[in-house]
């Protein structure tokens, strides 16, 4: 912004002055010889306020490395105010002064707010967390392979048991007999064999002794005995090997029902003698060598078999779980995309909040820092004029009372810096947080001038509409009321009747007779399968009662009237914070220019004072009054200036594109 005339000319006169304007005609004459402290007086505030204001407000052309200029200075001063503080010992000055000064510029406080705020941070991982539910949802229509492989081995071991039965007696039972074939080296040890009685008679009972001539084929010329021996229980076998794979796939259809196919074979060879060999085609008395036991040679062959199954059920139409709004599966995904993409506004409204947040504390520290500038300039020019006055009053050309009132002013100002030093710690510790920095630090803006001045156009209706259409609240609290509609949909179809259509068809092999040399082949004649299961049903399952559903769905119609609530409620907030953005961003636009007016007073009378000074009209401390009142209008006018640009950030931030505006 151009500077004004105020801002150009806010300068002391020089040592020769010229008549003020506007005061000849009420002071009449005007000597024009200055007094040698009216000289001295008038040097001192020359050098103090000879740089313009503008300096700090400007913000176009040339203007803009003279801002700068001014924001390094004004840094500088503090920093050098720190250094004298730094040793006190007390007071929030000194502990400001221990804090490490860091510039700031407005750039790396957009990049810093938008990529470190731990706020900020947290909603991005909200949306991470969003998206991975979605796929997470969404992964359950994605064909589903499963596959299984086994491997059995079957064989018998060989167990023994004493047995007590009728046996044929020992025809070594003779003890002289069997001490004589033990002498010549004959074990004549278990020579009993099994006896097998025939009942002749039906009903009949075998008696303790039988007649030998009853069963000769058994028993012989002697009646069995019974004795108990150690027999076979158990006869071990060779191993059976079998390889068992199962090969299918699954897939969930996001309007309702599932279905499933498989291929299972197995690979099964039996190693043991005789076993494999279909029935009838081994000797049922088996007599001789291997060829003889297996005379077709199926053990040398393998037996593959395989099996086919496909299985599948669906909802009927106008039935429970039936279609896109009915699906227990689809419903979550659709719910999942409606929270991810409410995460993402909501990230965008937490970004625009907190970046808002973070330049509206810039701004206040850059008011800050014209007033602490204000308040160590009049600080210094009243500690240099109660030096001047107190040796003027051991001069005896004033009185203690001159003294005693500046002395009182000097008090009261060293007050006002303490509590500014206390606001600008205050601010640049919240600044630091919405940085995300750790470190406590005191902030100091550099490129204050470079973005201060500049004036934009309002046009409300564009706000207005712009707002409607894409704040992140609004948008954010559409998506749930997208959720609460789909919810409603959905408990309404689960109030349906449950009926559903299941099928499946399966055929397979055996190797009970034949199987196959190959797992090719057994695959390739699936076509002529051993035997076929066709299955066609409908399911309907009727609940004893239908309270919980019902009452699920009253409750999702509630939350839908809520949330369409909710969301008026938001547009209208938001309405009412454009409305007053505009209003603030019209009334500081006042204020500026109320300021700029006073500003200009403050210096006439400023210039006034001086004069009537050097004439003897008032005294000194009258002149150092209207200093600070031209001081106070040069704070008024920079807090305008920063009431201002927050009000625009203000106004931004209604609408809900500061980080648009900012070019991220």
């Amino acid at each position: 912004m151009p500077m004004s005339r105020s801002d150009r000319d806010v300068t002391c006169p020089p040592p020769a002055p010229a008549p003020v304007h506007g005061t000849s005609r009420r002071l009449g004459p005007v000597d024009h010889r200055p007094t040698a402290l009216g000289v001295v007086t008038r040097a001192v505030v020359a050098a103090l306020i000879a740089a313009p204001v503008a300096g700090m407000i400007a913000a176009a052309g040339a203007a803009e490395p003279e801002s700068d200029a001014r924001a390094r200075a004004t840094r500088a001063l503090i920093v050098e105010r720190l250094k004298a503080h730094a040793a006190d010992g007390g007071g929030t000055r000194s502990l400001v002064a221990r804090l490490p000064v860091e510039p700031l510029v407005r750039p790396t406080v957009i990049e810093a707010v938008l990529d470190g705020n731990f706020t900020v941070r947290a909603a991005a991982d909200t949306v991470g967390i969003a998206e991975a539910v979605v796929i997470q949802t969404d992964a359950v229509f994605d064909p589903t392979v499963f596959a299984t492989l086994s491997y059995t081995n079957s064989f018998n071991k060989d167990r023994e048991e004493d047995v007590t039965r009728f046996r044929n007696p020992d025809p070594n039972d003779d003890e002289d007999q069997e001490n004589e074939n033990e002498q010549n080296g004959v074990d004549t040890d278990d020579q009993t064999t099994v006896c097998r009685v025939v009942i002749s008679e039906p009903g009949g009972t075998l008696p303790f002794e039988v007649p030998a001539n009853d069963n000769p084929e058994c028993f012989g010329s002697a009646a069995p005995v019974i004795t108990t021996e150690r027999e076979k229980a158990s006869f071990e076998s060779n191993s059976q090997h079998a390889v068992n794979g199962t090969l299918g796939t699954s897939i969930t259809f996001p309007f309702g029902g599932a279905a499933s196919v498989s291929v299972s074979s197995q690979y099964r060879k039996p190693i043991a003698t005789g076993s494999g060999a279909p029935a009838l085609t081994r000797p049922a008395f088996p007599r001789g060598t291997d060829a003889q036991l297996d005379p077709y040679g199926w053990n040398d062959s393998p037996f593959w078999t395989s099996n086919f199954a496909l299985s599948g059920e669906m909802p009927l139409p106008f039935t429970k779980d039936f279609g896109y709004e009915g699906s227990p599966d689809y419903f979550n995904l659709e719910v999942a995309r409606r929270d991810q993409e409410r995460s993402i506004w909501v990230e965008r409204s937490t970004r625009n909040t907190t970046l808002a947040q973070a330049l509206i504390s810039y701004w206040d520290i850059a008011g800050l820092m014209e007033d602490l500038r204000s308040l160590i300039e009049l600080e210094d020019v009243l500690a240099r004029r109660l030096a001047s006055q107190r040796r003027l009053l051991e001069a005896g050309l004033i009185t203690a009372y001159d003294v005693e009132q500046i002395e009182t002013e000097l008090a009261n100002q060293a007050d006002q810096e303490e509590i500014a030093w206390n606001f600008l710690a205050v601010t640049s510790n919240r600044l630091a947080t919405l940085l995300g920095r750790g470190e406590p630090a005191l902030l100091l803006p550099t490129d204050i001038g470079r973005h201060a001045g500049a004036r934009h156009e309002i046009d409300e209706a564009a706000a207005f509409s712009r707002a409607l259409e894409a704040h992140p609240d609004i948008k954010a609290q559409e998506q749930s009321t997208e959720v609460s509609s789909l919810t409603v949909d959905f408990r309404r179809n689960q109030d349906r009747p449950d009926i559903t259509l299941a099928a499946s068809f399966a055929v397979g092999q055996t190797d009970s007779a034949f199987g196959y040399p190959s797992l090719w082949q057994s695959w390739r004649n699936l076509v002529r399968p051993d035997s076929m299961d066709i299955f066609v049903g409908i399911r309907y399952r009727y609940p004893l009662g239908m309270r919980d559903t019902q009452a699920a769905l009253s409750r999702a119609r509630i939350a839908e009237r809520q949330s369409f609530d909710s969301l008026r409620l938001v547009r209208q907030r938001v309405v009412n914070d454009v409305d007053r953005a505009v209003g603030d961003v019209k009334s500081s636009v006042a204020i500026l220019k109320q300021s700029e007016d006073n500003l200009e007073l403050a210096r006439f009378a400023y210039e006034i004072a001086v004069a009537q000074r050097e004439e003897g009209l008032i005294p000194e401390f009258q002149v150092l009054n209207r200093y600070r009142d031209l001081l106070n209008a040069r704070r008024t006018r920079t807090a305008a200036e920063i009431a201002y640009q927050q009000a625009y950030v203000a106004f931004l931030g209604a609408q809900g594109i500061l980080e648009q505006h900012y070019g991220r």
